[in-house]
């Protein structure tokens, strides 16, 4: 364990040429937290993408997929607008994602914490009913979206620039 998390805290995990440099900024900091899952499943995560308190649209991450065309477990991402609408945004689409049980709660959540920034994905859980928060992402992915097809990168620069330009 030790030799994992001293790789963690490493302070050349991110290098000039990488694209999240203003992590270079900060100090490496290990937080233990109680796990919320369960012993075989990892909780599926509701990536919210806001501008200004405006939940833009969201991506559900779930690392407990089965492809049943390849017979093995695989990171299933697929994104919806804030109706639960399928966006097709990804180069390759899973079928479709349930309803988290407290939606309104997650875009409430959402909306509250990303009051004030231009841009903030805002990733919550919700477990049996009850919503988790996980992390805020002021920069998510470097904004380097390679998952996504070209529809994808220009709808959400849309949806994020009518929302600035609007204030």
């Amino acid at each position: 364990m030790d030799q994992i998390t001293s790789r963690w805290l490493a302070k050349e995990t991110y290098r000039p040429t990488e694209i999240e440099v203003h992590y270079d900024k900060i100090t490496p900091k290990l937080f233990a937290e109680e796990y919320i899952g369960t012993k075989n499943k990892i909780p599926t995560t509701y990536e919210v993408y806001c501008s200004n308190g405006k939940p833009l649209f969201i991506t559900v991450a779930d690392f407990n997929y089965k492809d049943r065309t390849i017979g093995k477990s695989i990171n299933y991402i697929q994104s919806y607008d804030i109706d639960w609408s399928v966006l097709p945004w990804y180069k390759k689409l899973y079928s479709n994602a349930p309803i988290p049980k407290n939606l309104s709660e997650i875009l409430e959540i959402a909306s509250t914490l990303s009051k004030d920034m231009d841009l903030l994905r805002v990733d919550l859980f919700d477990i049996d009913g009850k919503v988790y928060f996980n992390e805020l992402t002021l920069s998510p992915g470097g904004f380097i979206f390679s998952s996504w097809n070209k529809t994808g990168i220009i709808e959400a620069g849309h949806r994020a620039l009518e929302v600035i330009g609007s204030m």
